[in-house]
């Protein structure tokens, strides 16, 4: 998974290369979701990861809402049961 401040790409990897993203989604719906000012405030990176970080855990766990945002495109590649009860890390490439 890679995100920025317009979009967050979900990628499947085969044998080591990836491909075109399985899932692209717009940043600002799926993390509003979680601040509602999110697309009328400054977002630097670390809030973004907090952000980013908060919607996989409620994919997750669903400590927010019952059917998180982009569950059924998750469910559709096969994801959102990986994901299940797991774990969330970040790797900073800063």
């Amino acid at each position: 998974m890679l995100a920025n401040l317009t979009e967050i790409n979900v990628f499947k990897s085969t044998n080591g290369v990836f491909s075109k993203p399985e899932i692209s989604l717009n940043t600002g719906k799926i993390l509003s979701h979680y601040d509602s000012e999110f697309c009328e405030k400054t977002i630097f990176n670390f809030y973004l990861k907090t952000l980013i970080v908060s919607w996989l855990r409620d994919l997750s766990y669903h400590w927010k809402s019952e059917i998180p945002s982009a569950s059924e495109k998750f469910e559709r590649i096969g994801l959102l049961a990986k994901i299940k009860n797991g774990e969330t890390y970040s790797q900073n490439y800063e």
